[in-house]
């Protein structure tokens, strides 16, 4: 599967490899499910871009919007932009939808390299959601 695929590059931290398997995956499938938005949007995130992070999860959230998932990754990407305002809307509207709202297995498969899974750790302790 291309999009498991993706996953793996982007945990591995191979951002080129990742991007190639998302690309089949867009082609393979032209409607995606919400998480196949996170695919993009980790790339991007793990390659130092949240801002382009951003764009691709809220696509995901327009797909699905009653899904928690792409939400956990926005407050970790608002939060890298430095707007703590809008991870704070997107982490009280996770609460709203999983009061019991936990994203610390998000955060064991979010990437190998340790500073990038300590930052998304940090982030989302930051708003309650470890």
């Amino acid at each position: 599967n291309q999009a498991l695929l993706a996953f793996t590059y982007v945990f591995a931290g191979d951002y080129d490899l990742a991007r190639a398997h998302e690309r089949n995956v867009r082609r393979l499938c032209p409607i995606r499910p919400n998480w196949y938005y996170l695919i993009p949007g980790q790339i991007e995130q793990c390659d130092g871009n949240p801002g382009d992070a951003v764009r691709h999860y809220e696509q995901g959230l327009a797909v699905e919007p009653d899904s928690p998932l792409c939400r956990y990754y926005l407050v970790f990407a608002y939060d890298q932009l430095g707007d703590e305002e809008a991870s704070r809307e997107r982490a009280n509207e996770i609460h709203a939808l999983e009061p019991e709202a936990n994203g610390a297995g998000l955060v064991r498969c979010f990437s190998r390299h340790a500073g990038l899974r300590d930052s998304f750790h940090r982030s989302l302790q930051k708003y309650g959601l470890v």
